[in-house]
């Protein structure tokens, strides 16, 4: 019993894990990892399942922290990064800086993915999204701060 048991969570927890956190190949999961920004400094929401259903998302992660120095400018190559790769895309620089961004990887999947990026100058939030919403569901979720 104790090793179908094993068995069962060996093979669940990696596939449930997979599909909670899709960003295989995405430049800023590198940041949603903890290598890039100071974790102490970080507001860090984390949300998957039935809370998510009224947006038609299955996960949802966001990360939000002070902009301004060096990790900063980071994140915001690694959000230019992506949107090089991405279906859809959406971005806004004030300054030559980036304030906002969204951006859409719709595949031949099951669900699709975001990401999202906003800044007002002093502090900014990068969000992955995955589920069955389309890019106009989220822009309104995510609106332009202008």
């Amino acid at each position: 019993m104790k090793r179908i048991l094993l068995l069962t969570l060996l093979f669940f927890l990696p596939l449930g894990w997979t599909l909670c956190w899709g960003q295989g190949d995405f430049a800023t999961k590198k940041v949603f990892d903890g290598k890039v920004l100071d974790r102490g400094s970080v507001v860090e929401t984390m949300i998957a399942g039935k809370q998510l259903a009224a947006y038609h998302l299955s996960s949802f992660h966001s990360l939000k922290y002070a902009v301004g120095n060096e990790e900063a400018k980071t994140v915001e190559s690694l959000v230019l990064a992506d949107a090089a790769h991405a279906s859809e895309k959406e971005t806004v620089f004030v300054d030559g800086q980036l304030t906002y961004a969204v951006l859409a990887y719709l595949e031949d999947s099951p669900f699709n993915e975001y990401i999202c990026y906003q800044s007002d100058g002093t502090t900014a939030t990068l969000v992955y999204m995955a589920g069955k919403a389309t890019l106009d569901d989220l822009k309104s979720i995510f609106a332009t701060k202008e």
